[in-house]
């Protein structure tokens, strides 16, 4: 059930009550002027800072009610204002290697990742680490505005769980598989975000049938077309089929912690959320 009393808090904090329509209307210092440069965005509050402090007051309290955490780090206590969020510990593992580098096997683990990018466009530009721990990355999604809740410490040196569709935050965790097989078949054929192919949509959320194909999107994509050969109960035929390539990474962890997300979500999909995976490593 939602917590109403919580959700209620928050809207005291951004809104006034109007007797007529349209009901809420924000704040008056919370009003914000929104410019794009060359440099990005900047945000200009009626308030100044305190209103920028307030939104993200607002917005961090929000969160917590959203999404479960985990500090990053061992002995990273989050805030007590978002103690409440803390992710329990059995979906929490923390792999260590031993204090005497020359005694006893190291802990790690294997995850392994695919993607569309070859090395020098995926992990030699940091695309497998989390967004906030980039700053470039972080500045384009405008997680480190000071209105934002990831601009704040304790919620960036976090790692964030989604709680009602039980899955990864994505801005401070990735998803890697445990095995090399799930890991394969992505990046799916409508990763929109792929930046190698984008194939006409039917919708939001599938890829059209390439019988529906016109001309000038065969044309388009004919590099990703190819013709195979399929055993029916007919014999032999062939057909026309879309063809992509992935890039297989496998990471060895050895420190960190890595959170459960099949445990956690109850799902069947083995893949485990790290903090990311740098380039150097």
């Amino acid at each position: 059930m939602p917590d109403r009393p919580a959700i209620a808090a928050v809207f005291n904090q951004l809104f006034d009550k109007l007797p007529a329509a349209p009901h809420l209307q924000v704040k008056a210092p919370l009003n914000y002027v929104k410019a794009v440069g060359p440099n990005g965005a900047t945000y200009t509050f009626a308030g100044g800072a305190n209103a920028a402090s307030t939104w993200r007051e607002a917005l961090t309290g929000l969160m917590v009610l959203g999404f479960k955490a985990q500090p990053r780090v061992a002995g990273g206590a989050l805030d007590p204002s978002i103690a409440s969020a803390l992710l329990e510990s059995k979906f929490v593992e923390n792999i260590a290697a031993p204090m005497d580098g020359f005694l006893g096997t190291p802990e790690i683990k294997v995850f392994w990742r695919c993607d569309g990018r070859d090395k020098a466009n995926f992990l030699d530009r940091h695309a497998a680490e989390a967004a906030v721990d980039l700053v470039d990355r972080a500045a384009d999604l405008n997680l480190s505005q000071p209105w934002n809740p990831y601009s704040a410490d304790k919620v960036k040196n976090a790692m964030w769980l989604r709680k009602a569709s039980a899955d990864n935050d994505y801005y401070t965790i990735v998803s890697v598989a445990v095995d090399f097989k799930t890991s394969v078949p992505f990046p799916t054929l409508d990763e929109l975000k792929n930046p190698d192919y984008q194939f006409p949509m039917l919708d939001d959320k599938a890829v059209k049938p390439l019988n529906q194909w016109t001309p000038g999107e065969l044309a388009t994509h004919r590099k990703n077309l190819g013709r195979i050969q399929v055993m029916t109960d007919r014999g032999v035929v062939e057909k026309i089929r879309i063809c992509t390539k992935t890039h297989a990474y496998m990471a060895v962890v050895h420190n960190g912690f890595m959170i459960n997300t099949q445990s956690y979500g109850g799902g069947q999909f083995p893949e485990r959320a790290v903090r990311g995976l740098p380039a150097s490593r």
